[in-house]
C-alpha cells in the first residue's frame, strides 16, 4: 500500500487505531479532532486509506456507520439507522462485534446487492436469447455477444 509509507496517513491512522482500540469504533471528526491537523482548514483525507490500514492490521472488515449511538435509536432495534444510504453519509466505522446487528443487516444488503446483479444478468442474457441473438453464457463468467461481421457496402 502506498499511503502506508505517507506519514500523514500514518498519523491519522494512529489516531484512528488508539480510537478503535479504546472504543470499538471511529468516528472521522473525532479523530480530525484529537491529531494535530485540527487547525487545518478544509482538511482533505481519503477515508478509504485509513479504513484499509486499519482492517489489514486488525484482521477484520469494518462496518461502516452513518450515525452516533446518542441513545435516541437502539442499534439492535433500529440498525438501518446506523446504515449508510442516500440521506445518511458515512460518518466513521466500527468493529463488527460492536454493532453485531448492524454488521448483520449490512452483509444482508451487500448480499442483496451481487443477487440483484446476477438476477439482472441472467434477464439480459435469457432476453438476448429469446430475440435470437448468438450468445455465450457459462455461469460465472460475462456473456459474450457474437455479431456477424458487417457487410461491406456496395
Amino acid at each position: 500500500m502506498k499511503h502506508s509509507n505517507n506519514p500523514f496517513y500514518q498519523v491519522i491512522a494512529d489516531y484512528a487505531r488508539q480510537q478503535m482500540l479504546a472504543n470499538k469504533k471511529v468516528f472521522w471528526k473525532d479523530v480530525v479532532a484529537a491529531s494535530p491537523f485540527a487547525t487545518v482548514p478544509d482538511l482533505k483525507i481519503e477515508w478509504g486509506y485509513i479504513r484499509e490500514m486499519l482492517e489489514q492490521e486488525l484482521g477484520c472488515k469494518l462496518v461502516p456507520v452513518s450515525a452516533r449511538d446518542t441513545g435516541e435509536y437502539d442499534p439492535e432495534l433500529s440498525p438501518e439507522k446506523f446504515l449508510p444510504g442516500a440521506y445518511h453519509p458515512t460518518i466513521g466505522w466500527a468493529m463488527p462485534a460492536e454493532y453485531a446487528r448492524v454488521a448483520m443487516v449490512w452483509a444482508d444488503r451487500r448480499s442483496k446487492v451481487v443477487i440483484g446483479a446476477a438476477r439482472s444478468l441472467d434477464a439480459m442474457v435469457t432476453s438476448y436469447q429469446k430475440q435470437g441473438l448468438p450468445i455465450t453464457y457459462r455461469p460465472g463468467t460475462l456473456p459474450v455477444l457474437e455479431l456477424p461481421p458487417a457487410e461491406a457496402a456496395e
